[in-house]
């Protein structure tokens, strides 16, 4: 009787992705913050930006450090519906002494890539941002002095049918690129140079960019004192549970603007939706499994995936990658 014996994997070769070092680093830090937003109403298409003083129509125009008081300012049109705004303005300066500022084909880009992975509304103009140095800006005493400004933009948003989190998920992925350009920058180079997955790499891209959590969608950042190095790790979780929001946001968050007189929660509701706990290397996350993991609809089909790639993994043999050999792999999907 013959019995069935287990076939080990043969050793699997693989290339090393190359990827650049000193653009994946421990440089970035925080910018400053600042916003400008308010509500409003308008019968046009929200692709349409209102020009002109934002002060003369927003309902009411603020100017803080951050969108904390949104949610108190809509709270009062929630048994008022006749008079409720139905678009939601936000206006950007990018400031010169900001560490790894976007280029204005990156900015491009980050909305282009943002879009097409459902973390900006679709209407949102990918050239939102001009570079446009503000020399009479009055400082309004909120860390903006005259001449700082090198590029200003805005969009509006439709908050007629949006969740609090997902609200908070736009206005966030926008506000990167004045606060945090390293997790941009980062995530483009990791998808368009590397080939990686988008939101495996917008995770990996904030655990080597990201300096301070207060104003991100997820719990994570750099370690304090690390340095990148390509065996830095990232939770897989938060990668299925970013791609499980954005593409089903209101099974996560069933909360209106209108009737929220608390926290937007988008980090905490993204952070719950998987409980995956793997976290896993560069290389690693190129893994046809691995991206699988990252796409699937249910933990039941991410660990399925993960577990095969798990199987597998002491079998992977790397041979290094040379410089500027860029992969054309087709995974940043």
């Amino acid at each position: 009787m013959t019995k069935n014996i287990r076939r080990m994997p043969r050793k699997i070769e693989r290339k090393e992705i190359w990827v650049d070092e000193g653009l994946l680093s421990e440089k970035y830090r925080h910018g400053n913050n600042l916003v400008e937003y308010g509500p409003f109403y308008s019968n046009k298409d929200p692709s349409e930006i209102p020009e002109g003083d934002p002060k003369k129509f927003l309902r009411p125009y603020n100017r803080y450090i951050c969108f904390s008081g949104l949610y108190t300012t809509l709270k009062k049109y929630e048994n008022n519906v006749d008079n409720r705004p139905n678009r939601l303005y936000y206006r950007l300066r990018v400031r010169k002494d900001t560490i790894g500022n976007l280029t204005p084909e990156e900015r491009v880009r980050w909305i282009q890539l943002a879009k097409g992975h459902k973390m900006l509304p679709e209407y949102v103009d990918e050239n939102a941002i001009s570079d446009s140095k503000l020399e009479s800006d009055k400082p309004d005493n909120l860390y903006e002095d005259i001449g700082t400004t090198i590029a200003q933009g805005a969009i509006v948003l439709d908050i007629t049918d949006i969740t609090v989190a997902q609200t908070y998920l736009y206005l966030s992925t926008f506000r990167l690129i004045r606060e945090d350009p390293g997790v941009p920058k980062c995530t483009i180079h990791l998808v368009d140079d590397c080939g990686m997955n988008f939101y495996a790499a917008y995770v990996y891209a904030t655990k080597v960019a990201m300096g301070c959590t207060g104003h991100h969608i997820i719990s994570l950042q750099r370690t304090y004192g690390s340095r990148y190095d390509k065996e830095l790790r990232a939770p897989l979780g938060l990668m299925i549970g970013i791609h499980r929001f954005v593409d089903e946001p209101k099974k996560y968050d069933k909360r209106t603007l209108f009737s929220t007189n608390y926290g937007f929660e988008c980090n905490a509701t993204i952070g719950k939706i998987s409980n995956i706990e793997t976290e896993l290397s560069f290389q690693e996350l190129f893994d046809e499994d691995v991206i699988e993991a990252v796409m699937a609809k249910t933990d039941k089909e991410s660990q399925k995936y993960l577990d095969t790639y798990l199987e597998k993994k002491d079998h992977i043999v790397y041979t290094e990658a040379k410089e500027n050999a860029k992969c054309n792999s087709s995974a940043g999907a």
